[in-house]
């Protein structure tokens, strides 16, 4: 719980392993990554932990949308919608 409460959503990572390590760069595995955590944690997590892990996952998808969008400009030249 303080995991969730103190640090960023992206550092919500194995506590044993650490993996996945590239969250932050890769939005495909992140998503994955935290559609399966978010499962887990329903059933272990007090409501008030549950709604704030799943604030901070969407202010944090929407991080990771705002990044890959900005990377596909780069690449294209194009400049972002934002």
């Amino acid at each position: 719980m303080v995991q969730i409460r103190d640090h960023s959503i992206i550092e919500a990572t194995c506590p044993f392993c650490k993996e996945p390590t590239n969250l932050h760069e890769e939005s495909d595995q992140a998503s994955d990554y935290f559609s399966h955590l978010e499962i887990l944690l329903k059933d272990l997590l007090s409501q008030h932990f549950y709604e704030m892990f799943g604030r901070k996952l969407v202010k944090t998808v929407d991080l990771l949308y705002v990044q890959l969008m900005s990377k596909i400009a780069e690449s294209s030249h194009i400049p972002p919608p934002f």
